[in-house]
């Protein structure tokens, strides 16, 4: 990655090259060290990868019991450990929400000045970026609860949609419509969106099923 990193710099100084400005090859440099820094970060999910970790866990851990319910036929414990799986992912959606939220600048300063516009900027942004948490570890939970209950299309088609086709959109579509904050609000509301899909679903299926 930090390779990566270092040759996308030099293909920026290189296509502006004679151009640049003093203030423009000085930008350039002060990042050399971030992208550094930025690869550390990429490697440590304790630092970056919390909330995808959390949530990888609970729906892990729930696919057992719900698997084994499920192949007994006792349609009450799926349900319940179904919903104790989302009550779980609700509440460390949250937590790591309110966490975010509360020292957005103390987590942008581990990686940028916060004095500096584009440490503004993540200040202001990382809070709408965690927004979205709650829905992820919902969604992450439900697409485990569709593969233990032999519901492979569902659990396929919400993977679809929240890792590319939502995810597009909103990267493509936000921004034209809210500017830089639409940026930080894409993963959000792709998120929020699989969510309604997972709840339609879910909805759908149960007045056929037990399960």
């Amino acid at each position: 990655m930090k390779q990566t990193l270092y040759e996308l710099f030099d293909l920026l100084e290189q296509q502006h090259e004679g151009t640049i400005s003093p203030e423009q090859k000085e930008a350039i440099d002060l990042a050399a060290p971030w992208a550094k820094r930025l690869e550390e970060l990429a490697a440590s999910p304790a630092e970056f990868d919390s909330i995808w970790s959390a949530s990888m866990e609970i729906g892990q851990s729930a696919q057992p019991i719900l698997s084994y319910n499920f192949g007994a036929g006792n349609g009450a414990r799926v349900r319940k450990a179904f919903r104790l799986a989302l009550l779980t992912a609700v509440a460390a959606g949250l937590g790591f929400f309110g966490l975010t939220a509360l020292f957005s600048r103390w987590i942008v300063a581990m990686f940028i000045d916060s004095s500096c516009t584009a440490g503004a900027i993540a200040v202001r942004g990382l809070p709408l970026f965690a927004s979205g948490f709650v829905f992820f570890a919902v969604n992450i939970v439900s697409i485990g609860y569709f593969q233990s209950v032999e519901r492979p299309r569902p659990a396929m088609a919400v993977t679809v949609l929240r890792g590319f086709v939502f995810m597009a959109a909103c990267f493509f579509g936000l921004p034209l419509l809210l500017g830089v904050e639409g940026i930080w609000l894409a993963v959000p509301l792709a998120e929020a969106l699989t969510f309604a899909v997972v709840a339609a679903i879910y909805g759908r299926t149960r007045l056929k099923s037990a399960f």
